[in-house]
This record gives structure tokens, sequence and C-alpha cells, in this order.
């Protein structure tokens, strides 16, 4: 099997989709020796705001994280979340992954503050590989979002592959996703961006593929969202991604 198609369907499975809904003051990091965004310790300037600005996501145009996510056998992997569109009532964010020259998008609806998403992932790559949403239902990153709270979303999607290297039953087939999230407490978090003060909220994920052999998996992780900044780190099973740099317009 085309090893690009297997590092793209691990991280499409596993890169934590993020939400907006209506900004506010955040509390910024203490900065790094990497480049990372440096702050003030307990306020940041949110200029740019729109519609689709979240407390725990700055969703305006320039915004953008770049993630280190090492997986064995893949060598120096990660990728880089962009900010493309920003509007009051939509967004588009850009995956652009290190392995395949492949960049994904999903497109983001902001309603009632919170954020619900049109799409999975969109997109095709150098390897041949598209992947087209059905539907998607249910909240990214509510309105509210504090300890305690929980929320759900899932999504269906069609995964396609014209590489003539792959199986036959791999090359088209519908696959589901279920994310299932609980906010727990605040605690400091250090990654190569900078060290920050995160709240902590954990993932319980299921990826089922329809093809001639079903595959269902799924893997218990961990996010964490610090405000005025967004997601900095999130392990997901045994593959960790954590921020390497933001850029906060």
């Amino acid at each position: 099997m085309n090893k690009c198609y297997i590092y793209l369907t691990i991280m499409i499975a596993v890169v934590v989709v993020i939400g907006a809904g209506c900004a506010e003051t955040a509390v910024a990091p203490s900065g790094s020796d990497s480049g990372s965004v440096e702050a003030p310790k307990d306020s940041m300037r949110m200029g740019n705001t729109s519609g689709c600005d979240h407390a725990y996501f700055p969703l305006r145009e320039g915004y953008s994280v770049t993630f280190a996510s090492p997986v064995e056998g893949f060598g120096d992997a990660g990728y880089t979340m962009t900010v493309t569109d920003s509007s009051d009532h939509t967004a588009t964010l850009d995956y652009d992954f290190t392995q395949g020259d492949t960049i994904f998008n999903q497109e983001l609806e902001c309603k009632d503050g919170q954020i619900r998403a049109l799409s999975y992932f969109n997109g095709a790559g150098a390897v041949s590989f598209d992947v087209e949403t059905v539907s998607a239902e249910g909240e990214i990153l509510p309105a509210d979002l504090g300890p305690g709270k929980e929320w759900t979303s899932t999504y269906e999607i069609v995964m396609k592959s014209t590489d003539p290297n792959m199986p036959e039953s791999l090359r088209n087939f519908n696959a589901s996703v279920t994310m299932q999230r609980k906010a727990l407490g605040e605690e400091e978090v250090t990654v190569p961006a900078g060290t920050y003060t995160a709240l902590q909220v954990e993932t319980v994920v299921d990826f089922a593929m329809e093809t001639e052999f079903p595959i269902d998996f799924g893997y218990e992780g961990t996010e964490y969202w610090v405000k005025g900044v967004g997601l900095v780190k999130s392990v997901a099973g045994e593959i960790q991604s954590e921020a390497v740099s933001i850029t906060l317009p």
C-alpha cells in the first residue's frame, strides 16, 4: 500500500478540527526561543476580529499554526493549519501536510456563538488521494466552552484514490468519524511554540471505514486549548501533535 496514503489516512483520522464563536480577551503565552508568538501574560490585543472569532480559537484570516506530528516510519511529519477566509458567518481552514504535498480544506459556519462544520476534510493531493464530505453534524467548539462541558460531532465522508498501487477495495470507500469531547480543567503545557495555561479536553474518536473488509478503529486522546491562541497540543493514541509556530494576525 502507498506509504503516503497510509500516512494521510492516519493524519486525517487524528487531526483535530477547531471551531469558533464570539471573541473575548485572551490569556497569552509566555513565549519561547523557537519563534513563537510573544505577548503579555494576562492580555492580548485581538485586532481584526470577525463574527467567527472564538475565545479559544482566533478564527481570523491569516491565523496559522504549524504542528509537528511525528509518526514512526514517516520521518519529520506534520501539518500547517491556516485560516484563508473569515467573515461574520463562515470561515475556511486549509491543512497543508508535510508528507505527500497535500492540502485539504474545511468549511465552517458560525451560528449562535459556536462553530458548525460544513465539512470534515475536502481536497486532493499528490498521492491521488481525495476526500469528500457527505454530511457533518454537531458542534466543533461550543460557545460556552469550559470545565464539565460535553459535546459530539459526526462526519460521513468518501475517500478515493486512483493510485494503481492501491488495493481495489481501498480505492473508493465510505467512512464515518465520530468525535466525543469533554472539557476538564486548566493546566500548564509546554510545546515548542511556548508555555501556556490551557484548557484540557479529553476526546474519544471512532473512525469506521466501509471497505470490502470493514475497518473500525478508534482512540482516546487529549487536547490542549488556549484562550486567544487556539489548539497548541493534542495526543491521539500514540500520535502527538505540538505547535511549533503560531501566527496571530
